[in-house]
């Protein structure tokens, strides 16, 4: 898997501090999860700014309900 790949996984936190914590885990399931579970990709750049993040998308649609 390229770096590219798994940085589509990785938590902002990790992302910031580089520490790996059981969170980091946790976020990087949920993300595959909403990936099976959406049919969308972690990162989709056919998408616009914003919706173009699988999470952020989801996290529009929950507080848009």
């Amino acid at each position: 898997m390229s770096n590219n790949m798994l940085y589509r996984y990785l938590a902002p936190e990790y992302a910031s501090s580089g520490k790996l914590t059981e969170k980091s885990d946790v976020f990087s399931f949920g993300v595959v999860l909403l990936e099976l579970l959406t049919g969308r990709k972690p990162v989709d750049s056919s998408q616009p700014l914003g919706p173009e993040s699988l999470v952020e998308w989801v996290r529009k649609c929950i507080i848009c309900t």
